[in-house]
């Protein structure tokens, strides 16, 4: 099983490779119908049921459009922003495009770095610094900006998944905590 990260590129390569791609509609199938161990979400990958379906396929499209890394026309055409997508050469060009395209739609929807770097630091124990937290803490009216009169223009779930991307980017640290509890009584 891979990570959303893994996956959009993944994404990105089948459109460069596959032209012809008619629509969203078509790639998504595609890459189900593939059944590639990268889209794997349960089980041993032997029946179609444990990969991702069609509108999550669809749901990772959407956002690389989101990201500028996809165009779609009113006919669901997609097509490579910029032509050829020479960021997928090399793990750094990724990594680097991913991280400018990522910045870029939090600072578009109101969510400067800036900001979330704000937001982190204000965040004290016992609460810790996670996606939600951070988010709630940005959303609360007496941290909205009023220099930028910006209110951010993302749900929760999408905010994370953008802290996501910009981690595994390098633009961000992102820690993981490990907790053990015992089982039964």
């Amino acid at each position: 099983m891979a990570t959303t990260f893994a996956r959009l590129r993944i994404v990105l390569q089948h459109i460069r490779d596959n032209p012809d791609t008619s629509s969203v509609t078509a790639l998504a199938a595609d890459v189900r119908r593939r059944r590639l161990m990268d889209f794997r979400v349960r089980g041993e990958g032997r029946g179609i049921e444990d990969f991702m379906s069609e509108s999550s396929i669809r749901r990772l499209i959407r956002l690389l459009q989101d990201l500028g890394l996809v165009s779609i026309d009113e006919r669901e055409a997609i097509a490579l922003m910029p032509p050829g997508a020479p960021f997928l050469r090399s793990d750094t060009q990724y990594k680097a495009k991913i991280d400018t395209a990522t910045r870029t739609l939090l600072l578009n929807r109101g969510m400067s770095l800036v900001r979330v770097q704000a937001a982190i630091d204000r965040i004290q124990p016992p609460r810790a610094p996670d996606a939600a937290t951070i988010f709630e803490e940005i959303s609360t009216p007496d941290n909205l900006s009023t220099r930028d009169n910006l209110t951010p223009s993302l749900n929760s779930e999408t905010f994370s998944r953008l802290l996501f991307l910009l981690a595994c980017a390098g633009g961000l640290e992102r820690t993981v905590h490990v907790h053990y509890h015992t089982m039964g009584t």
